[in-house]
Protein backbone atom coordinates (compact mmCIF):
# COMPACT_ATOMS: atom_id res chain seq x y z
CA UNK A 1 0.00 0.00 0.00
CA UNK A 2 3.03 2.47 0.99
CA UNK A 3 4.73 1.51 -2.49
CA UNK A 4 1.48 2.49 -4.52
CA UNK A 5 0.88 5.55 -2.56
CA UNK A 6 4.35 6.67 -3.67
CA UNK A 7 4.19 5.66 -7.26
CA UNK A 8 1.06 7.60 -7.08
CA UNK A 9 2.42 10.37 -5.47
CA UNK A 10 5.34 10.26 -8.31
CA UNK A 11 3.06 9.99 -10.90
CA UNK A 12 0.83 13.45 -9.63
CA UNK A 13 3.95 15.53 -9.50
CA UNK A 14 4.62 14.61 -12.74
CA UNK A 15 1.32 15.24 -14.18
CA UNK A 16 1.18 18.65 -12.19
CA UNK A 17 4.46 19.55 -13.89
CA UNK A 18 3.20 18.36 -17.58
CA UNK A 19 0.07 20.77 -17.10
CA UNK A 20 1.62 23.50 -14.88
CA UNK A 21 4.25 23.60 -18.61
CA UNK A 22 1.92 22.83 -21.08
CA UNK A 23 -0.29 26.33 -19.25
CA UNK A 24 2.81 27.96 -19.50
CA UNK A 25 3.21 27.21 -23.32
CA UNK A 26 0.08 28.66 -23.88
CA UNK A 27 0.18 31.67 -22.32
CA UNK A 28 3.52 32.44 -24.25
CA UNK A 29 1.76 32.38 -27.06
CA UNK A 30 -1.38 34.77 -26.35
CA UNK A 31 -1.39 38.44 -27.04
CA UNK A 32 -0.57 41.11 -24.76
CA UNK A 33 -2.10 44.15 -25.00
CA UNK A 34 -0.86 47.41 -24.25
CA UNK A 35 -1.60 51.06 -24.44
CA UNK A 36 0.69 53.84 -24.09
CA UNK A 37 1.23 57.95 -24.27
CA UNK A 38 4.86 59.65 -25.44
CA UNK A 39 5.71 62.94 -26.05
CA UNK A 40 8.81 64.64 -27.05
CA UNK A 41 10.52 67.03 -30.03
CA UNK A 42 11.27 66.90 -33.62
CA UNK A 43 14.77 67.84 -35.15
CA UNK A 44 13.31 68.20 -39.30
CA UNK A 45 15.29 68.23 -41.93
CA UNK A 46 14.88 71.05 -44.40
CA UNK A 47 11.52 70.53 -45.93
CA UNK A 48 12.16 70.11 -50.03
CA UNK A 49 10.04 71.04 -53.27
CA UNK A 50 10.76 70.51 -56.31
CA UNK A 51 10.28 73.75 -58.13
CA UNK A 52 11.10 76.10 -55.17
CA UNK A 53 13.77 76.15 -52.58
CA UNK A 54 14.41 74.08 -49.96
CA UNK A 55 13.19 75.55 -46.91
CA UNK A 56 14.62 75.20 -43.18
CA UNK A 57 12.71 74.37 -40.35
CA UNK A 58 12.94 74.51 -36.61
CA UNK A 59 12.10 72.11 -34.25
CA UNK A 60 8.53 71.51 -32.43
CA UNK A 61 7.21 69.15 -30.03
CA UNK A 62 5.97 65.60 -30.39
CA UNK A 63 2.70 64.44 -28.46
CA UNK A 64 1.12 60.86 -29.02
CA UNK A 65 -0.82 57.84 -27.83
CA UNK A 66 -0.59 53.57 -29.08
CA UNK A 67 -2.32 50.50 -28.86
CA UNK A 68 -0.75 47.02 -29.48
CA UNK A 69 -0.66 43.62 -28.20
CA UNK A 70 3.04 41.59 -27.70
CA UNK A 71 3.00 38.43 -30.05
CA UNK A 72 5.19 34.98 -29.94
CA UNK A 73 6.65 35.46 -26.32
CA UNK A 74 7.01 38.68 -26.55
CA UNK A 75 9.49 39.21 -29.43
CA UNK A 76 7.05 40.71 -31.21
CA UNK A 77 4.94 43.57 -31.23
CA UNK A 78 2.34 45.05 -33.83
CA UNK A 79 1.08 48.40 -32.57
CA UNK A 80 -1.56 51.28 -33.94
CA UNK A 81 -0.27 54.83 -33.07
CA UNK A 82 -1.33 58.46 -33.73
CA UNK A 83 1.25 61.54 -33.29
CA UNK A 84 0.93 65.27 -33.95
CA UNK A 85 3.98 67.12 -34.71
CA UNK A 86 3.49 70.69 -33.82
CA UNK A 87 4.46 73.57 -36.04
CA UNK A 88 8.11 73.69 -37.31
CA UNK A 89 8.47 77.32 -38.13
CA UNK A 90 10.25 78.45 -41.69
CA UNK A 91 13.78 80.29 -40.90
CA UNK A 92 12.53 82.16 -44.06
CA UNK A 93 9.11 83.46 -44.16
CA UNK A 94 8.66 84.37 -47.45
CA UNK A 95 7.12 81.46 -48.68
CA UNK A 96 4.92 80.34 -45.61
CA UNK A 97 5.17 80.29 -41.82
CA UNK A 98 5.51 77.09 -40.75
CA UNK A 99 4.26 72.99 -41.27
CA UNK A 100 2.73 70.53 -39.02
CA UNK A 101 1.63 67.04 -39.05
CA UNK A 102 -0.74 64.41 -37.97
CA UNK A 103 0.25 60.77 -38.88
CA UNK A 104 -1.58 57.38 -37.89
CA UNK A 105 0.67 54.10 -38.34
CA UNK A 106 0.60 50.73 -38.31
CA UNK A 107 3.89 49.61 -36.61
CA UNK A 108 5.72 45.90 -36.49
CA UNK A 109 8.46 45.77 -33.74
CA UNK A 110 11.05 43.03 -32.86
CA UNK A 111 12.00 43.20 -29.41
CA UNK A 112 14.27 41.47 -26.74
CA UNK A 113 11.85 40.07 -24.02
CA UNK A 114 14.51 38.70 -21.51
CA UNK A 115 15.04 41.34 -18.66
CA UNK A 116 13.59 44.24 -18.02
CA UNK A 117 15.29 46.14 -20.00
CA UNK A 118 14.10 45.33 -23.77
CA UNK A 119 16.23 47.34 -27.04
CA UNK A 120 13.52 46.75 -30.00
CA UNK A 121 13.63 48.30 -33.61
CA UNK A 122 10.69 48.39 -36.07
CA UNK A 123 9.14 50.35 -39.17
CA UNK A 124 5.79 51.56 -40.04
CA UNK A 125 3.65 52.48 -42.52
CA UNK A 126 0.86 54.75 -42.42
CA UNK A 127 -0.84 57.85 -43.52
CA UNK A 128 0.41 61.24 -42.90
CA UNK A 129 -2.27 65.00 -42.98
CA UNK A 130 0.28 67.80 -43.18
CA UNK A 131 -0.44 71.17 -43.23
CA UNK A 132 1.21 74.26 -44.94
CA UNK A 133 0.49 77.82 -42.46
CA UNK A 134 0.21 81.20 -44.28
CA UNK A 135 1.38 80.66 -47.38
CA UNK A 136 2.62 84.06 -49.13
CA UNK A 137 0.59 84.07 -52.65
CA UNK A 138 -0.56 87.38 -54.35
CA UNK A 139 -3.99 87.34 -53.39
CA UNK A 140 -2.74 87.24 -49.44
CA UNK A 141 -2.08 84.64 -47.22
CA UNK A 142 -3.69 80.93 -47.37
CA UNK A 143 -2.94 77.73 -45.86
CA UNK A 144 -2.25 74.51 -47.29
CA UNK A 145 -2.83 70.70 -46.60
CA UNK A 146 -2.46 67.48 -47.93
CA UNK A 147 -2.64 63.88 -47.04
CA UNK A 148 -0.51 61.13 -48.22
CA UNK A 149 1.35 57.79 -47.12
CA UNK A 150 4.02 58.15 -44.97
CA UNK A 151 6.70 55.51 -43.41
CA UNK A 152 8.82 55.34 -40.69
CA UNK A 153 12.10 53.68 -39.06
CA UNK A 154 11.94 53.07 -35.15
CA UNK A 155 14.25 52.12 -32.71
CA UNK A 156 14.85 52.60 -28.51
CA UNK A 157 14.05 50.17 -25.63
CA UNK A 158 12.16 49.15 -23.19
CA UNK A 159 12.55 49.56 -19.13
CA UNK A 160 9.83 47.34 -17.15
CA UNK A 161 9.07 49.30 -13.79
CA UNK A 162 6.78 46.30 -12.55
CA UNK A 163 4.40 43.71 -14.57
CA UNK A 164 2.07 46.13 -15.65
CA UNK A 165 4.26 49.25 -16.57
CA UNK A 166 6.85 50.46 -18.29
CA UNK A 167 9.07 53.56 -19.52
CA UNK A 168 10.47 53.65 -24.04
CA UNK A 169 13.08 56.04 -24.79
CA UNK A 170 12.43 55.97 -28.42
CA UNK A 171 13.94 57.21 -32.09
CA UNK A 172 11.63 57.39 -34.95
CA UNK A 173 12.89 58.61 -38.65
CA UNK A 174 9.53 60.21 -40.10
CA UNK A 175 9.27 60.73 -44.24
CA UNK A 176 5.77 62.04 -46.20
CA UNK A 177 5.37 63.12 -49.31
CA UNK A 178 2.50 65.90 -49.61
CA UNK A 179 1.77 68.24 -52.43
CA UNK A 180 1.07 71.40 -50.92
CA UNK A 181 1.48 73.17 -54.47
CA UNK A 182 -0.27 72.13 -57.88
CA UNK A 183 2.54 70.14 -59.51
CA UNK A 184 4.96 70.08 -57.10
CA UNK A 185 5.22 67.30 -54.40
CA UNK A 186 7.36 67.98 -51.13
CA UNK A 187 9.38 65.87 -48.86
CA UNK A 188 8.72 66.42 -44.98
CA UNK A 189 11.49 64.61 -43.17
CA UNK A 190 11.64 64.60 -39.38
CA UNK A 191 13.96 62.76 -36.75
CA UNK A 192 11.85 62.54 -33.45
CA UNK A 193 13.35 61.86 -30.04
CA UNK A 194 10.34 60.97 -27.43
CA UNK A 195 10.34 59.42 -23.76
CA UNK A 196 6.82 57.35 -23.02
CA UNK A 197 4.69 55.23 -20.56
CA UNK A 198 3.07 52.22 -21.28
CA UNK A 199 0.41 50.07 -19.59
CA UNK A 200 0.02 46.27 -20.19
CA UNK A 201 -3.30 44.52 -19.41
Amino acid sequence: MRKILIIATIISCFVFASVSSAQEGWRSIVPKAYVGVFGGWSFPDDLEFERFADQELDGSWVLGAKAGGLFYANWLALELEYYHIGEMDFDNRSRADSVSADSVFLNAIFRYPHTRLHPFIGAGVGWAFSHLKNVQTGLGLVDSDDNNWAVQALAGVDFDLNERWSLTAQYRYFYTEPEFFEDDTSKLKSHLLTIGVNYKF
